[in-house]
């Protein structure tokens, strides 16, 4: 028999034709249910949810228990950001000549990955999805009484604990190989991050018991101090295996050589260690070979056998450095960052299409002429209405059609005595209001902007249009929901229109 399958897994004799069907096929499926919603004019949420929904769940079950090449993690990386870049062969098979295969992402990609809140839209990260998975199952495992367990023990043959701060990692399965490795990931970013900056983190009792009870042959190995390594080997046998039993060590050591060793061995730990070290109190701290606590990216300390694979999947792209904040005022000079608030303009808006079009905003995504003339799409930088380059200022306020239609808006404001929220500057245009229909009317307005045809010649019959169709659309997806009196109370200011 050339191949079995085992619960959604193949095992065969050909470890190539084994990765095709587990990995391959599965990124084929991946790419199919992508291609049919590739003609559909989605948002960027719309299609973050299409590709969690239909496309990453093909592979999340694989991710759990296969190995999956980093070409492989890269070419699932492609389709993700072709998908949501319209890249038109984002479903090549090739995964050579990345240069000509990647998609022109507009807006980085570790913003895209970031929270909401950031700037960001959750865009999953590939490798941290995989090493998440693969860690979960891992701690599941490893508080199991399941056979796979006993795998685990013969994979780590420095600890007898199965999940430990730190490993000289295993390559005899690819599942303990790679929870190893996260593992050692997590305890430098939490060694870099936390313990050496904050010290109410390393005044709990939690971090001085990991610090304490750190392993000193694994340590040096993974740092990769060999000669330390060869000169603590002796230690062990006098019953010196932590860092706590090194420091306790050269503090009563009487021989001078020996003292000498015990510090030069020392040296090798961050000096934050030993401060730490010398908090341990018997009464209070506990020796402790297994890992039982890690800290998410907030610095918040969680029990790992209940840490969520969200949880490790969020954590772990912070270790790896996938995340980058959105800096407003970087992408539209002089907005400032305090002007908008994404969350609260999410709160405000439920209609996903002018969520996206605020999402662009704030990225500077618009295809102004000036861009679009740079790229040669168009003949001329100008702006359709004047002779001025269309720059995105120039599109939504320097514009005189705009200044227009923005004197239009503050009237009408003015005849329902909102005359402070009038848009007198440039940032006004990006503020965040407090009255959250405000909000939606303005990004409205904006999507009328950046139409293919620029808008022109408008009166003031035509803003109440917009604000009309807004209300009439909001009003009746309230009605859906059960909400209708709770917003048609918001809106009451704007009865008449």
């Amino acid at each position: 028999m050339d191949k079995l399958k085992i619960c959604g897994i193949y095992y065969c004799s050909d470890k190539e034709l084994e990765y095709k069907l587990n990995v391959h096929d599965k990124i084929d499926k991946f790419k199919i249910n992508v291609k049919k919603w590739e003609s559909r004019n989605l948002t960027f949420e719309g299609k973050s949810l299409i590709l969690k929904t239909f496309g990453i769940s093909q592979l999340i079950y694989v991710m759990q228990c296969v190995n999956i090449r980093n070409e492989q993690l890269i070419q699932i990386e492609r389709l993700i950001f072709g998908f949501l870049w319209n890249k038109k062969n984002v479903n090549s098979d090739s995964t050579q000549n990345s240069g000509n295969n990647r998609a022109k992402d507009r807006i980085c990609r570790s913003i895209m990955k970031n929270s909401y809140e950031k700037g960001g839209l959750n865009i999953t990260d590939i490798e941290c999805l995989d090493r998440s998975l693969k860690l979960k199952q891992y701690i599941r495992a490893s508080e199991s009484t399941h056979n796979v367990k006993r795998i685990q023990i013969y994979c780590n043959s420095n600890n007898k604990c199965t999940l430990a701060q730190e490993f000289v990692v295993n390559s005899k399965e690819d599942v303990c190989q790679t929870a190893q490795e996260t593992l050692n990931l997590i305890t430098d970013y939490t060694r870099n991050k936390f313990f050496g900056e904050d010290e109410s983190v390393i005044n709990s009792s939690l971090a001085i018991n990991q610090i304490a009870s750190t392993n000193i042959e694994i340590f040096l190995l993974r740092k990769k101090k060999v000669f330390l390594n060869c000169i603590s080997g002796k230690l062990k046998d006098e019953g010196i295996a932590t860092y706590l039993d090194l420091v306790m060590a050269a503090e009563t050591e009487l021989c001078r050589k020996k003292s000498k060793i015990l510090e030069m061995i020392l040296s090798a730990f961050p000096a934050y260690f030993r401060d730490v070290a010398n908090s341990f109190d018997e009464n209070i701290n506990v020796r402790q070979d297994n890992l039982t606590h890690i800290m998410n990216a907030e610095g918040t300390w969680i029990a790992i056998t209940e840490s969520t694979t969200k949880q490790l999947q969020w954590l772990l792209k912070h270790v790896l450095g996938k995340l980058k904040d959105l800096e407003i005022n970087s992408k539209i000079s002089m907005i400032d960052n305090e002007v908008v608030n994404i969350i609260q303009f999410r709160q405000q808006c439920k209609n996903a299409q002018l969520r996206n079009v605020h999402f662009r905003m704030i990225h500077n995504d618009f295809y102004t002429y000036e861009r679009m003339f740079k790229f040669k799409m168009t003949d001329s930088p100008q702006c359709q209405r004047c002779v001025e380059m269309e720059t995105t200022k120039h599109l939504l306020w320097e514009c005189a059609e705009s200044q227009k239609i923005w004197n239009l808006y503050n009237a009408i404001l003015t005849r329902v005595q909102l005359q402070n929220m009038h848009i007198s500057t440039y940032e006004d245009i990006y503020r965040t209001e407090s009255m959250g229909i405000l909000s939606i009317i303005k990004t409205k307005i904006v999507n009328e902007f950046i139409q293919i045809i620029r808008p022109r010649n408008w009166t003031i019959e035509k803003i109440e249009n917009v604000i009309s169709n807004i209300r009439t659309i909001e009003l009746y997806n309230a009605n859906k929901r059960n909400d209708w009196i709770k917003t048609n109370k918001i809106w009451k200011i704007f009865e008449n229109y």
